[in-house]
C-alpha cells in the first residue's frame, strides 16, 4: 500500500474533525502514549512489591522467636526456682516455685510456719532466688541468735546478721557501704558465703581482701 492513500484518508478524517494533519498526528501520539502507560500499570497491579530486604509479618515473628536461642533458654530457666525451706515449717524440704515467687509463697509451699516459728527476721515480701535456703527460726533458735548477736565465737562478724552500726566497726567500712550491705542482703537474701559481699556496689576486691579474715556467714 502506498503512502498516498494513507495521506488522503488522513486529510479526509481531519476535514471531518475540523483539525489540521499536524494536530491529528499529535492527538494520535498522545493516545498511543496513554495506552502504553496503562499497559505498564496493568502489569504491575496484581501485587504490591515488597521493599527489597523487607521481611513479611510471619517472617518477622519467626525471627523474634528464634533470633536468640540463648535468651529463650534463659527465659525458660527463669520460669521456676528451687528453694530449700528449713526450720520451723510444717513440711521442710525442696520446693519448686514459679519465678518471681516471694518468701511468703515458699513458706506456704512448705505447709506454712509452725506455732513456734519466729518470722521477725524474714522479709516475707522478698523475691526468692534459685538455690536459696530459707531458714525459719523457732523461738529457741531466735533467743540463741539474739544472745549471740552478729559476733561469732571465732571472732568474725556474721554479715547476714550484722547491723549497720556493727558493719561500720569493720576497717574501711563507712556508713554508706554498711547501708548498702544491709540493703543488698534484704533485697537478694542472705549471703551464701562471705565472698558474695563483693557483689555489693562499692565493695571491691581490695576492700574484701582486707575484710576476708574478719567476716563470715
Amino acid at each position: 500500500m502506498s503512502e498516498r492513500p494513507v495521506a488522503t484518508r488522513l486529510q479526509a478524517v481531519c476535514s471531518r474533525l475540523g483539525c489540521s494533519p499536524t494536530e491529528m498526528v499529535a492527538l494520535l501520539l498522545l493516545v498511543t502514549g496513554a495506552l502504553t502507560v496503562l499497559g505498564v500499570m496493568s502489569l504491575r497491579t496484581p501485587g504490591v512489591a515488597e521493599p527489597e530486604g523487607a521481611a513479611t509479618h510471619e517472617e518477622h515473628n519467626e525471627l523474634e522467636e528464634t533470633d536468640d536461642p540463648a535468651s529463650a533458654s534463659s527465659f525458660v530457666a527463669a520460669g521456676e526456682v528451687t528453694v530449700h525451706v528449713a526450720g520451723a515449717v510444717s513440711t521442710p524440704g525442696l520446693y519448686e516455685l514459679a519465678g518471681g515467687s516471694r518468701v511468703a509463697d515458699a513458706l506456704d509451699a512448705a505447709g506454712g510456719p509452725t506455732g513456734e516459728a519466729v518470722l521477725d527476721d524474714l522479709n516475707l515480701a522478698r523475691a526468692v532466688n534459685d538455690g536459696e535456703r530459707l531458714l525459719v527460726a523457732d523461738r529457741a533458735m531466735a533467743e540463741a541468735a539474739d544472745a549471740a548477736g552478729a559476733q561469732r565465737l571465732d571472732g568474725t562478724l556474721d554479715i547476714n546478721r550484722a547491723t549497720v552500726d556493727e558493719l561500720e566497726g569493720l576497717p574501711g567500712v563507712g556508713p554508706v557501704i554498711a547501708e548498702r550491705i544491709v540493703e543488698f542482703r534484704d533485697t537478694h537474701g542472705p549471703f551464701a558465703q562471705a565472698g558474695d559481699m563483693r557483689d555489693v556496689p562499692g565493695v571491691g576486691e581490695k576492700m574484701f581482701d582486707a575484710l576476708a579474715a574478719l567476716i563470715g556467714t
